[in-house]
């Protein structure tokens, strides 16, 4: 996959809620992201955008269907997100400037 084509699959395809989630997921990991802090906090973020936008059994079989992860996997990242709301999460980026993940 490369960031001008991205394939999605049936379940992103019927739901464009999914679709714009999972298009910003492949992206990211086709993109190089200043720091792995940032990565896994911004698909963290779009994971949880996602679950309260499905069905919860829509939103595993996306899950399974569209990364190969399980659900599990998923909630690593939300969790790493929603505890960088409530304890901002410091880094340092390729230019050596400071970026903070905070609530949007």
């Amino acid at each position: 996959m490369t960031a001008d084509t991205i394939t999605l699959t049936r379940t992103s395809a019927a739901n464009p809620v999914l679709a714009a989630h999972a298009c910003a997921i492949h992206r990211l990991a086709d993109s190089e992201t200043e720091s792995l802090a940032e990565y896994i906090l911004e698909v963290g973020r779009h994971l949880h955008e996602a679950r309260w936008r499905a069905e919860h059994k829509v939103w595993v079989v996306w899950i399974a269907d569209e990364f190969g992860w399980n659900p599990a996997t998923a909630f690593r990242f939300i969790r790493s997100y929603l505890a960088a709301l409530d304890a901002p999460i410091y880094a340092h980026n390729s230019r050596g400037e400071r970026s903070v993940a905070t609530k949007a």
